[in-house]
């Protein structure tokens, strides 16, 4: 199945304008994540999470701001919400070369196969 049939028609659309309008800037953007993660284990996202790649801060919040509401999260970390979809939108961060939450994910990931190897729940 593919990850964006698990979403509602709003959240899928929503998804879309963002690529579309991202790319039309030359952006590169992923999913990444607790959608990812939970996809792969079979079970239904609860958000979606979009990181992009080249493109400034200040661009992405433009777009984001003439085409949906927003809500700026951890401006330091370029963290954006739309309002209403349950969809976050992050920069990659360009000090450590890969994403907070692509850490997370590999984290989640590595925790996940640990657990099948083991059978129980790890501290």
């Amino acid at each position: 199945m593919k990850l964006l049939e698990q979403f509602s028609e709003d959240q899928k659309s929503a998804v879309e304008r963002v690529t579309q309008l991202f790319k039309e800037h030359g952006a590169e953007i992923y999913l990444v994540g607790g959608c990812v993660r939970d996809s792969l284990l079979g079970l239904s996202p609860k958000d979606i999470d979009i990181e992009v790649y080249q493109l400034p801060s200040k661009t992405i919040e433009s777009i984001l701001s003439k085409n949906f509401k927003i809500d700026t999260v951890g401006k330091n970390f370029g963290v954006y919400l739309l309002k209403g979809y349950s969809i976050d939108i992050s920069l990659r961060n360009q000090k450590l070369g890969l994403s907070i939450r692509i850490l997370k994910f590999l984290e989640t990931l590595i925790c996940t196969q640990k657990m099948r190897l083991f059978g129980g729940i790890l501290p």
